[in-house]
């Protein structure tokens, strides 16, 4: 029926699993392209799957992740320190970018073939992820996926202490005492921006 959340079979291909807690998704490196490059802890698992069952709703994006970024939110989330803990075995990985692959029925911004930055708590580390059509933005041609598995996160926790949460306005001074991340770097720019 419509608006009802549906099951889709979706490939997914090769995925990194988080198989019990661990505190070293830091050190995990995934290259794709010229074959995998993996370093991964025994307490995750690299695995192929012809199918994964993924939960597609009427307002969620299939997503070919093209690159993922790690944060310190994966981090946490795999060691269990984060407030939110998914159920184990699960697929880490926050924020991802690549191309649209399939959309929802009631997905009006985006169609197959478009170039994307996406977020969900958890499903970038794999080759396919699902996003809700909120939590993706087009990602312009002159931006490589690289960068744009990475503005997601940054971006909106940056704009939200700043905007949201500090009400900062235009011809303020901002004190950023840890601008050498990518949430902080962040800070810096929209601060400058105002």
């Amino acid at each position: 029926p419509a608006g009802e959340e549906s099951r889709r079979q979706s490939e997914v291909g090769l995925a990194v699993v988080a198989v019990e807690a661990t505190d070293v998704v830091a050190g995990l490196r995934l290259a794709r392209g010229a074959g995998l490059d993996v370093e991964v802890p025994e307490e995750m698992a690299v695995v192929d799957v012809d199918t994964v069952e993924t939960a597609f709703a009427v307002d969620t994006i299939l997503v070919d992740v093209h690159a993922a970024s790690v944060s310190y939110m994966d981090y946490l989330m795999s060691c269990g320190g984060y407030q939110m803990r998914p159920a184990l075995p699960y697929v880490p990985g926050t924020d991802a970018a690549g191309i649209v692959l399939a959309c929802g029925e009631r997905v009006t911004r985006f169609r197959p073939g478009d170039r994307v930055s996406c977020g969900n708590w958890f499903g970038a580390f794999a080759e396919r992820m699902v996003a809700k059509e909120s939590s993706v933005a087009i990602l312009p041609a002159n931006v490589d996926f690289t960068v744009g598995s990475t503005v997601m996160h940054t971006y909106l926790t940056a704009w939200y202490a700043l905007i949201e949460r500090a009400r900062l306005q235009a011809g303020e001074t901002v004190l950023v005492t840890g601008a050498a991340g990518g949430v902080g770097l962040a800070c810096v720019e929209i601060a400058h921006l105002m």
